[in-house]
C-alpha cells in the first residue's frame, strides 16, 4: 500500500513539474523579424526551460506576429536544434562560441498576402473568383480585382454587388480562410420556338375514342356525339410561327447564336385552301368529312345515309361515307375514304380505303358451310376502330382499336393492335387468331374457360435472320480469298525483281485492298443487322395489363409459347430467341 501511494506522488509531482514548464515562457527576444519583415524566426541559443514544440507555439501565438503562417514542421526542427544544443557541454559551447559567433536562426513563420485567382468555365459563361485571406499581409482590393478580370478579359454580366461582398468576407476571415463566388455570368442564347401546326377540328378516328361527358364528369358510352363533319370556310388548322430567340453573350464578350426554330409549311390538302387573308390558317372549301395530312388536312367528300340494308342496296362511293344508323347482314360498303358507322356493323362485306370507324360494334358468326369462316369481313387501307367486334375477318393496313373486347376474331394487322380503354384497366382478347407485324395492347389475354387463343407477333425477324447469315457466309467467303491473296503475296515476295513480279504485286494489293472493304462493309452490315434485330425485339411485344390465361399460344420470331397457367400482369417478348415472361411495368 506504501509503495502504490508513493506511486501516485511521484506521478503528481511530475504532472506539476509539465504544467509549470507549459505555464512558463520563453523569452519573447527569441523570435526575429526579417529585415524585409516578410518572415519570422526563432534563434537557437541557451535557455533556462527546456524548449518542447508547444512552448515554441505558446510563444508565437502570444507575439505580436501570430497572424503569420506558421510552418510546423520548422517548429519540429527548432525542437531538435534546441535540444541538441542543451546535450551540448558548457566547455564545448564556450569553444563553439569563441569560434563562430554567427547566430543559429530557423525561420518558423512568414507574413503573406491575400491570394486571388479566378477561374473561368470552359464555354466561358462563368467566372469564379477565390480569395484566401491574408497572414497578416496585404488584402486583395477591389481594384486589384478588377485589374485581374480586365486582364482575363472578362467584360460581360460582372456582379459588382457580390464582389463587394466577397470582398468583405475576406478581409474579415481568420487568416487562411477561403472564400468563393461567381462575379461574372455570361447569357445563355434562347432557342427559337419551332412552327406548331395545331388542328382545330377532330377526326372521327378520334372522337369515338372521347365519348360525350355528361353531367357531374359521367361519361355515356352510347352518347358519341354529333357526326363529324365541317362545314363549307370552316378553319381547319392554324399554323403558329416561328417565334425568334435571341443571342447568347459570353463573359468574354462573345457572341453564342441561338438555335433557329424549325418551320412548318402549312400544305392545304384536298378541298381545303389557305386563307387569302390570313396565311396561318387552312380553311375547308366543301362540307365533309376532315381528315389529317402530312402538315394539314384535307375534307373527303361525304355521302350521308341513314342505314344500309336491303332497302338502300349495296353502297361503292369514291369519297367518304357517314352511316347513321347501322349496316346489315349481307351488305357490301365500299368506299375509297373513310367509312363512319354511327351504330351496327352485323355480318357485311367492308372495304375501306381509308379509316373505318363503328362507333358501337362489329358483329359476326360462324358460317355453316365453311368451319373457319367468319360472317363479317371487313379489309380496311387504314385504322379500324370500334368499342367491340366479335367472330370477324379484320384486314387493318395500320392500327386495329378496340375498346372493350375481341372475341373470336381473325384479325391481320400492320400496325398494333390494341383492345383497351383509356385507362387500360378494361378490354380483353378471346379466342381467335392474331397476326401483326408490331405489338400487342390489352388488359386481358385468354380466359379463365381456356378459349384457344393464337398470336402471331410476325415483324421482320425471320427476314433479317435469313439477312444476317446471308451476311455472315459472305463475310466467311471474303476471309478465305484474303487468307489466299496473302499467301499469293509471300509466295512471290522471294521470287527476283522483274516486271511481271512488280506488275503480280500491284495486283495482288490492289485485289487485297478490295477484299478488305468488302469484310469492312460486310461488319457494318452485321452492326446494322443487329441493331435492326433488337429493334425488331423491341416492337414484338405483347402487352398484358392485369391478366394472362391458359391456352393463349403466343409465336414470336422463330419462337412459340403456351401459357398453360393464368398469371397477373405480364410482358412477352423475345430475348436471345427465346420467348421470355416477364413483369409488365407501366410505360411512362
Amino acid at each position: 500500500m506504501q509503495k502504490h501511494k508513493k506511486s501516485i506522488i511521484i506521478a503528481n509531482n511530475f504532472i506539476h513539474k509539465e504544467f509549470q514548464l507549459l505555464t512558463q515562457q520563453l523569452p519573447v527576444e527569441l523570435l526575429q523579424l526579417s529585415k524585409d519583415q516578410q518572415s519570422l524566426s526563432v534563434e537557437i541559443r541557451a535557455v533556462e526551460l527546456p524548449v518542447s514544440i508547444e512552448l515554441l507555439k505558446q510563444l508565437f501565438d502570444n507575439s505580436a506576429w501570430h497572424h503569420f503562417k506558421l510552418d510546423t514542421s520548422a517548429l519540429k526542427e527548432a525542437e531538435q536544434a534546441f535540444k541538441k544544443l542543451s546535450l551540448t557541454t558548457d566547455e564545448t559551447r564556450n569553444e563553439e562560441n569563441t569560434a563562430d559567433q554567427s547566430k543559429q536562426l530557423i525561420q518558423i513563420a512568414t507574413r503573406i498576402d491575400a491570394q486571388l485567382s479566378i477561374e473561368i468555365d470552359e464555354k466561358e459563361m462563368n467566372a469564379t473568383a477565390i480569395l484566401v485571406s491574408a497572414y497578416d499581409g496585404a488584402p486583395v482590393t477591389a481594384s486589384d480585382l478588377i485589374e485581374t478580370v480586365k486582364e482575363l478579359g472578362i467584360t460581360n454580366g460582372i456582379d459588382k454587388k457580390i464582389i463587394k461582398r466577397l470582398l468583405k468576407n475576406s478581409h474579415a476571415g481568420d487568416p487562411g480562410a477561403r472564400f468563393s463566388a461567381t462575379i461574372a455570368k455570361g447569357l445563355s442564347a434562347i432557342p427559337s420556338t419551332n412552327a406548331i401546326l395545331k388542328r382545330l377540328v377532330d377526326t372521327p378516328k378520334e372522337r369515338i375514342l372521347k365519348p360525350v361527358k355528361k353531367d357531374h364528369g359521367k361519361v355515356d358510352m352510347r352518347d358519341l356525339g354529333k357526326l363529324l363533319t365541317v362545314g363549307e370556310g370552316d378553319t381547319l388548322m392554324r399554323k403558329q410561327p416561328i417565334i425568334d430567340g435571341h443571342d447568347g453573350l459570353t463573359i468574354t464578350g462573345a457572341t453564342i447564336p441561338f438555335i433557329k426554330g424549325q418551320d412548318h409549311l402549312l400544305v392545304p390538302g384536298p378541298n381545303t385552301i389557305i386563307n387569302e387573308n390570313d396565311e396561318n390558317e387552312l380553311l375547308s372549301t366543301l362540307a365533309g368529312i376532315p381528315k389529317l395530312t402530312l402538315n394539314g388536312m384535307s375534307v373527303d367528300e361525304v355521302l350521308l345515309i341513314d342505314s344500309v340494308d336491303p332497302t338502300s342496296g349495296h353502297v361503292d362511293y369514291k369519297g367518304s361515307i357517314i352511316i347513321r344508323g347501322n349496316i346489315s347482314d349481307g351488305m357490301h360498303v365500299k368506299a375509297t375514304g373513310d367509312i363512319t358507322v354511327a351504330g351496327f356493323v352485323e355480318s357485311a362485306n367492308i372495304e375501306c380505303g381509308g379509316d373505318l370507324i363503328v362507333e358501337k360494334g362489329i358483329i359476326g358468326q360462324k358460317t355453316d358451310y365453311e368451319e373457319e369462316a367468319l360472317s363479317c369481313q371487313i379489309t380496311c387501307a387504314g385504322s379500324v376502330i370500334a368499342n367491340f367486334s366479335q367472330y370477324s375477318s379484320i384486314k387493318c393496313g395500320e392500327n386495329l382499336n378496340i375498346k372493350t373486347q375481341l372475341l373470336h376474331c381473325n384479325v391481320t394487322c400492320v400496325g398494333d393492335i390494341h383492345v383497351h380503354n383509356e385507362l387500360g384497366t378494361k378490354g380483353s382478347i378471346f379466342g381467335g387468331y392474331l397476326t401483326t407485324n408490331a405489338s400487342v395492347h390489352t388488359a386481358i389475354l385468354g380466359s379463365s374457360a381456356g378459349s384457344k387463343t393464337i398470336i402471331y407477333l410476325l415483324g421482320d425477324y425471320e427476314q433479317l435472320i435469313n439477312d444476317k447469315r446471308t451476311i455472315q457466309q459472305q463475310l466467311k467467303e471474303h476471309k478465305l480469298t484474303l487468307e489466299k491473296l496473302l499467301a499469293a503475296q509471300q509466295k512471290n515476295e522471294p521470287l527476283p525483281e522483274s516486271e511481271k513480279k512488280q506488275l503480280l504485286d500491284f495486283q495482288l494489293i490492289e485485289a487485297k485492298e478490295n477484299i478488305t472493304a468488302h469484310i469492312d462493309t460486310c461488319h457494318e452490315d452485321l452492326n446494322n443487322n443487329r441493331d435492326e434485330l433488337q429493334k425488331c425485339c423491341d416492337n414484338n411485344r405483347i402487352f398484358v395489363f392485369k391478366e394472362l390465361h391458359q391456352d393463349v399460344h403466343v409465336n414470336i420470331a422463330n419462337d412459340a409459347y403456351k401459357t398453360y397457367a393464368s398469371y397477373g400482369a405480364t410482358e412477352l417478348r423475345i430475348t436471345d430467341g427465346k420467348i421470355q415472361l416477364l413483369p409488365y411495368k407501366k410505360q411512362t
